[in-house]
Protein backbone atom coordinates (compact mmCIF):
# COMPACT_ATOMS: atom_id res chain seq x y z
CA UNK A 1 0.00 0.00 0.00
CA UNK A 2 1.65 3.66 -1.12
CA UNK A 3 1.43 6.88 1.00
CA UNK A 4 -1.04 8.19 -1.07
CA UNK A 5 -3.54 5.36 -0.53
CA UNK A 6 -2.73 5.39 2.96
CA UNK A 7 -3.48 9.19 3.24
CA UNK A 8 -6.43 8.80 1.15
CA UNK A 9 -7.86 6.49 3.74
CA UNK A 10 -7.16 8.56 6.56
CA UNK A 11 -8.88 11.89 4.57
CA UNK A 12 -12.58 10.57 6.01
CA UNK A 13 -11.41 9.84 9.51
CA UNK A 14 -9.86 13.54 9.88
CA UNK A 15 -13.02 15.20 8.40
CA UNK A 16 -15.39 13.16 11.06
CA UNK A 17 -12.83 14.18 13.89
CA UNK A 18 -12.89 18.16 12.27
CA UNK A 19 -16.86 17.93 12.01
CA UNK A 20 -17.18 16.45 15.71
CA UNK A 21 -15.04 18.84 17.49
CA UNK A 22 -16.55 21.74 15.49
CA UNK A 23 -20.15 20.37 16.55
CA UNK A 24 -18.89 20.26 20.13
CA UNK A 25 -17.13 23.96 20.23
CA UNK A 26 -20.61 25.30 18.73
CA UNK A 27 -22.79 23.24 21.32
CA UNK A 28 -20.75 24.37 24.01
CA UNK A 29 -20.47 28.07 22.96
CA UNK A 30 -24.26 27.72 22.89
CA UNK A 31 -24.56 26.33 26.13
CA UNK A 32 -22.39 28.37 27.63
CA UNK A 33 -25.08 31.20 28.89
CA UNK A 34 -27.14 29.12 30.37
CA UNK A 35 -24.87 27.02 32.27
CA UNK A 36 -22.23 29.67 33.40
CA UNK A 37 -22.60 30.37 37.51
CA UNK A 38 -21.65 34.05 37.43
CA UNK A 39 -23.67 35.10 34.78
CA UNK A 40 -25.61 38.83 35.40
CA UNK A 41 -28.69 37.46 36.97
CA UNK A 42 -26.28 35.37 39.25
CA UNK A 43 -23.92 38.08 40.25
CA UNK A 44 -26.60 40.28 41.42
CA UNK A 45 -28.68 37.83 42.93
CA UNK A 46 -27.28 39.21 46.33
CA UNK A 47 -28.94 42.61 45.71
CA UNK A 48 -32.22 40.92 45.61
CA UNK A 49 -32.71 39.64 49.20
CA UNK A 50 -35.89 41.47 50.63
CA UNK A 51 -37.26 42.91 47.37
CA UNK A 52 -37.60 46.29 46.51
CA UNK A 53 -34.49 48.71 44.80
CA UNK A 54 -31.11 48.20 46.21
CA UNK A 55 -28.00 50.63 44.87
CA UNK A 56 -25.02 49.05 43.47
CA UNK A 57 -21.77 49.63 44.82
CA UNK A 58 -20.10 52.64 42.91
CA UNK A 59 -18.19 51.00 39.82
CA UNK A 60 -14.32 51.12 40.73
CA UNK A 61 -11.74 48.75 38.59
CA UNK A 62 -12.02 45.25 40.22
CA UNK A 63 -14.61 45.90 42.17
CA UNK A 64 -18.04 46.04 39.79
CA UNK A 65 -20.57 44.04 40.22
CA UNK A 66 -20.92 43.14 36.75
CA UNK A 67 -18.25 43.65 34.29
CA UNK A 68 -17.84 47.13 32.64
CA UNK A 69 -20.06 49.03 34.19
CA UNK A 70 -19.41 52.99 33.23
CA UNK A 71 -18.28 55.13 36.53
CA UNK A 72 -20.09 57.98 35.62
CA UNK A 73 -23.19 56.07 36.24
CA UNK A 74 -25.03 55.51 39.81
CA UNK A 75 -26.45 51.88 39.56
CA UNK A 76 -29.78 50.37 41.22
CA UNK A 77 -31.30 47.14 40.31
CA UNK A 78 -34.81 45.22 41.40
CA UNK A 79 -35.04 41.73 41.06
CA UNK A 80 -38.32 40.07 40.58
CA UNK A 81 -40.32 36.70 40.87
CA UNK A 82 -43.61 37.12 38.98
CA UNK A 83 -45.06 34.37 41.55
CA UNK A 84 -44.79 36.95 44.04
CA UNK A 85 -47.15 38.79 41.73
CA UNK A 86 -46.77 41.51 39.09
CA UNK A 87 -44.00 43.48 39.57
CA UNK A 88 -44.29 47.92 39.41
CA UNK A 89 -41.73 50.25 39.15
CA UNK A 90 -43.15 53.98 39.36
CA UNK A 91 -40.36 56.74 39.27
CA UNK A 92 -40.48 60.35 39.02
CA UNK A 93 -37.95 62.08 36.38
CA UNK A 94 -37.83 65.55 36.80
CA UNK A 95 -34.60 67.62 35.92
CA UNK A 96 -32.44 64.77 36.13
CA UNK A 97 -29.55 64.91 33.05
CA UNK A 98 -29.93 60.96 31.82
CA UNK A 99 -31.94 58.22 33.30
CA UNK A 100 -32.40 54.87 32.06
CA UNK A 101 -34.23 51.27 32.58
CA UNK A 102 -33.62 47.89 31.14
CA UNK A 103 -35.49 45.41 32.15
CA UNK A 104 -33.96 41.86 32.31
CA UNK A 105 -35.02 37.84 32.05
CA UNK A 106 -33.06 35.34 34.30
CA UNK A 107 -30.97 34.59 31.20
CA UNK A 108 -29.90 37.96 30.78
CA UNK A 109 -32.13 38.80 28.01
CA UNK A 110 -32.98 42.75 27.37
CA UNK A 111 -36.78 42.44 27.14
CA UNK A 112 -37.28 46.26 27.09
CA UNK A 113 -35.47 48.81 27.75
CA UNK A 114 -36.00 53.15 27.90
CA UNK A 115 -34.97 56.73 29.45
CA UNK A 116 -36.25 59.15 31.56
CA UNK A 117 -37.64 60.68 28.02
CA UNK A 118 -40.58 58.37 27.76
CA UNK A 119 -41.65 59.55 31.33
CA UNK A 120 -45.28 61.39 30.84
CA UNK A 121 -45.75 64.51 33.08
CA UNK A 122 -41.89 63.69 34.23
CA UNK A 123 -43.76 60.46 35.85
CA UNK A 124 -43.01 56.39 34.75
CA UNK A 125 -45.43 53.76 35.87
CA UNK A 126 -44.81 50.25 34.77
CA UNK A 127 -45.93 46.84 35.75
CA UNK A 128 -44.45 43.46 34.82
CA UNK A 129 -46.33 40.79 34.28
CA UNK A 130 -46.69 37.53 33.00
CA UNK A 131 -48.51 36.15 30.48
CA UNK A 132 -51.83 34.83 33.21
CA UNK A 133 -51.53 38.35 34.71
CA UNK A 134 -51.55 40.47 31.95
CA UNK A 135 -54.59 38.40 30.65
CA UNK A 136 -56.45 39.01 34.54
CA UNK A 137 -55.10 42.47 33.78
CA UNK A 138 -57.05 43.02 31.11
CA UNK A 139 -60.32 41.13 31.64
CA UNK A 140 -60.38 43.92 34.80
CA UNK A 141 -59.38 46.84 32.70
CA UNK A 142 -62.94 49.19 31.36
CA UNK A 143 -63.48 51.09 28.03
CA UNK A 144 -64.39 53.99 30.03
CA UNK A 145 -60.58 54.44 31.60
CA UNK A 146 -57.60 54.15 29.51
CA UNK A 147 -54.44 52.09 31.11
CA UNK A 148 -52.71 54.54 33.22
CA UNK A 149 -49.61 52.45 33.22
CA UNK A 150 -47.10 50.76 30.64
CA UNK A 151 -47.85 46.75 30.81
CA UNK A 152 -44.67 44.70 30.00
CA UNK A 153 -44.90 40.90 29.50
CA UNK A 154 -41.96 39.12 30.76
CA UNK A 155 -40.93 36.04 28.58
CA UNK A 156 -39.89 34.59 32.26
CA UNK A 157 -41.05 34.59 35.86
CA UNK A 158 -37.73 35.76 37.46
CA UNK A 159 -35.23 38.56 36.07
CA UNK A 160 -34.04 42.08 37.01
CA UNK A 161 -34.48 45.62 36.34
CA UNK A 162 -31.49 47.93 36.04
CA UNK A 163 -31.67 51.26 36.63
CA UNK A 164 -28.62 53.94 35.22
CA UNK A 165 -28.51 57.34 36.16
CA UNK A 166 -26.01 60.11 34.77
CA UNK A 167 -23.43 61.99 37.50
CA UNK A 168 -22.21 64.75 34.82
CA UNK A 169 -19.59 65.13 37.19
CA UNK A 170 -17.80 63.35 40.32
CA UNK A 171 -19.84 65.84 42.78
CA UNK A 172 -23.12 65.34 41.16
CA UNK A 173 -23.07 61.41 42.09
CA UNK A 174 -24.89 61.76 45.16
CA UNK A 175 -27.53 63.35 43.40
CA UNK A 176 -27.65 60.94 40.50
CA UNK A 177 -27.80 58.05 43.56
CA UNK A 178 -30.75 59.73 45.36
CA UNK A 179 -32.79 60.04 41.72
CA UNK A 180 -32.38 56.46 41.85
CA UNK A 181 -33.38 55.89 45.55
CA UNK A 182 -36.79 57.59 45.18
CA UNK A 183 -38.04 54.95 42.12
CA UNK A 184 -40.05 52.53 43.74
CA UNK A 185 -40.17 49.15 42.84
CA UNK A 186 -42.28 46.12 44.61
CA UNK A 187 -44.66 43.20 43.86
CA UNK A 188 -48.00 44.92 42.62
CA UNK A 189 -50.70 43.42 45.29
CA UNK A 190 -53.94 43.35 43.34
CA UNK A 191 -56.50 45.64 44.88
CA UNK A 192 -59.70 44.50 46.24
CA UNK A 193 -62.47 44.91 43.37
CA UNK A 194 -65.76 46.72 44.40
Amino acid sequence: MSFGERLTGLIPWLLACLMFAGIVHFSSVLLMPQVAPHDSYGRLAPFFAGGGLHALPLAEPGQEALPFLDPAFAYAVCGYDLADGPLRLRASFAAVPYVSLSFHSRRGLVFYSFTDRAASHGKIDVVVLSGAQLAQAEEQDTEDEPVQELRLLAPENHGFVLLRALALAPPDMPFAQARLAAVTCAADKPTAQP
